[in-house]
């Protein structure tokens, strides 16, 4: 258990969500095992609650950050399915067919992630 806490702490530090999450799961795990259910719940009800489409961007790509202050130069927001349909965008229909093509190909790769099935 204290493993996985050290883990957790790293992954934060080196701001890799994908860490956190999969060592969060773990311990949820070991916490289950060794009877602590109360406690195994409460941490996979926020490892659920949690969206892992912003998670999973993190952890393919480092953002750039400001060298003196550490803090990020930018900010990433994965829009949801509500905020593309109400866009009004116009593109050609190849164009079209590749961004909806790598939406399908995105949220499928998010649900083996959440299913536990990660490559990274």
């Amino acid at each position: 258990m204290y493993d996985e806490l050290l883990q957790i702490i790293k992954g934060g530090i080196e701001k890799n969500p994908q860490k956190v999450f999969n060592y969060s799961k773990k311990l949820a795990e070991t916490l289950e095992n060794e009877g602590d259910r109360t406690l195994s719940k409460k941490i996979n009800k926020v490892l659920k609650e949690n969206d892992m489409r912003s998670v999973t961007l993190d952890s393919l790509r480092q953002k750039p950050f400001d060298k003196d202050s550490h803090l990020d130069i930018v900010d990433v927001k994965m829009p949801t399915d509500e905020y593309y349909e109400d866009m009004n965008l116009f593109f050609s229909e190849s164009i079209e067919n590749e961004i909806l093509s790598f939406i399908q190909s995105y949220r499928k790769k998010d649900s083996l992630i959440q299913n536990g099935y990660n490559a990274l």
